[in-house]
């Protein structure tokens, strides 16, 4: 057998996604706000793109690009509604050439004497504009809070520094997990045991209580240290029994300590005031800002409609269009610049400099750019309504307070009903948020897989709905005999959901109950 080279010839079929398809799955996926800055950034770099409110657009009639309105019938419409509101409504004569001040071209080349000079801001207004200026101050980082405490407390210039290196060392908790030596500062002097232990009760004594510990003993001891009359059953416990506090062991804690459990209990009780991760307040990210991009109203009849909430979508300018746009929604605005004497010398004057300059072909791929932006955008919010409305009729009983969870739900099922693939359906739900009667929720909330075998009625119960049984169960028991899991179990199936122990293991533990032995009260 020889090896050669050989030629063939075969037809495959294979999907390719072009740059665009893949940026308009990108911006399906976004949430709202990043969104509005992606929309912000455009404008910033496309002098074509404007923002236009979306409760004025649609009162205004202004053209809708989801729209292929290149034909007649939709320029017709367009033009009317330009008609009324002017294409140039309120502006400036020099307005269409300012826009154009946002892109880095050499204007001096273009416009000669005629360049346009962007409006000189007083001095007073700087600060106003100064995105730096205005935008909120950092909360000070666990570091910068010790070192300053550090700074004003009465101690020796070396013992401070050696604090400092041990503040420097400390864990997002607020632990010092490191060895006392390695943390002395970079050419500082080997310190004597003494100084570092000196140091580090100096560190021990700042805010918050707790800082600087080694291990959860010493954190919890340090805070029970700093409260007036210090519980000794309470340093008891958090010194030598706090495994047995964990498996809720409180009769053998009261056997060891030689005290009553009423003891006990009230010791743990101030236990569970302390902060095990003192500096954890400090490293913790704020938590994110939530903007529900879509609305539920009710019509009083427990019908529900959903609408968009987001106040700003990008538009083409109308200069632009009446210098690129061939159809007949272009004819009627550049028309309509012929018969304003004060926009009309503006629109020639840039049409000709564009025609010397040769700077056509760049305006007109912005122009198209920004065209297929606003259609994006468009489609968009399409998407998402359409998704939308889907998902609140499918979960109108929960919404409107029939049921106490949602009904089992697929993506797999709102994507057959409004005929897109399951994939898009997935990203028009990821990071979203609705406004409902109920409260703010995620889209992806709305789904549910059915639970277990079907009910009495029938249907199959949701996973919300068991693990608000479950719930519900755990927070009504009695405390001196708390439910095992299989009692769980037993009383799901008797209620028609039936499942397995292991999957009541997983509910119990997503709620955040723990076993039946920790939740136990004596």
């Amino acid at each position: 057998m020889s090896a050669g080279l050989a030629m063939q010839v075969a037809q495959r079929l294979e999907m390719a996604l072009t740059p665009q398809m893949i940026q308009s799955m990108e911006l399906l996926q976004m949430p709202l706000m990043q969104l509005e800055q992606r929309l912000r950034q455009e404008q910033l770099e496309n002098p074509v793109l404007e923002s236009a409110d979306i409760e004025a657009l649609e009162g205004e009639g202004a053209w809708d690009a989801s729209e292929e309105d290149d034909g007649a019938e939709g320029a017709a419409e367009t033009a009317s509604g330009e008609e009324r509101d002017g294409v140039f409504p309120d502006r400036d004569a020099g307005e269409g050439l300012e826009r154009i001040d946002d892109v880095d071209y050499n204007w001096d080349d273009v416009y000669d004497d005629y360049a346009p000079v962007r409006g000189i801001r007083g001095s007073g207004d700087e600060d106003a504009f100064d995105p730096i200026a205005n935008a909120p101050a950092r909360p000070p980082s666990l570091i910068e809070h010790l070192m300053r405490q550090l700074a004003e407390t009465p101690m020796s210039d070396r013992i401070r520094r050696l604090a400092g290196g041990m503040a420097q060392k400390l864990d997002a908790n607020g632990w010092l997990t490191v060895p006392l030596w390695e943390t002395v500062p970079e050419g500082e002097a080997p310190p004597a045991a003494e100084e570092l232990d000196q140091a580090l009760a100096e560190l021990q004594k700042l805010e918050p209580d707790g800082v600087g510990a080694r291990n959860l003993s010493e954190c919890l001891l340090l805070q029970l240290a700093n409260r007036h009359g210090v519980d000794p059953v309470a340093a008891a416990i958090a010194s030598r029994h706090l495994e047995d506090l964990a498996a809720n062991r409180l009769p053998k804690i009261a056997k060891d300590i030689k005290c009553g459990l009423d003891d006990v209990k009230q010791a743990v009780e101030i236990i569970r005031t302390l902060n095990p991760r003192p500096g954890a307040g400090f490293s913790a990210p704020p938590p994110p800002a939530i903007r529900p991009e879509l609305m539920v109203e009710e019509d009083g009849r427990n019908e529900f409609s959903v609408r968009l909430t987001s106040g700003a979508q990008p538009h083409v300018s109308a200069f632009f269009t009446a210098l690129f746009d061939n159809s007949r929604r272009g004819k009627i605005l550049r028309e309509r610049l012929e018969r304003d004497p004060g926009q009309s010398e503006a629109y020639h004057q840039f049409r000709e400099q564009m025609r010397r300059s040769g700077l056509g072909r760049k305006f007109r791929e912005k122009y198209n750019n920004a065209q297929w932006l606003v259609k994006a955008v468009a489609q968009r919010e399409k998407t998402l309504l359409a998704v939308a409305t889907e998902i609140v009729k499918a979960q109108s009983d929960y919404l409107a307070e029939r049921s106490d969870a949602p009904a089992p739900l697929f993506m797999q099922e709102i994507a057959d009903r409004i005929g897109y693939d399951i994939s898009t359906v997935s990203r028009a739900v990821k990071d979203k948020f609705i406004d409902t009667p109920i409260g703010i929720k995620p889209l992806k909330d709305f789904f549910s897989r059915a639970s277990g075998a079907a009910s009495a009625g029938g249907e199959a119960a949701s996973n919300a709905s068991v693990l608000l049984k479950i719930k519900s169960m755990i927070e009504n028991e009695d405390k001196r005999r708390p439910l095992r899991d299989n009692e769980i179990m037993e009383r799901l199936a008797a209620d028609g959901a039936r499942l397995k122990r292991r999957s009541i293991v997983n509910y119990r533990e997503r709620l955040g109950f723990p076993s039946h032995s920790h939740r136990k009260v004596y």
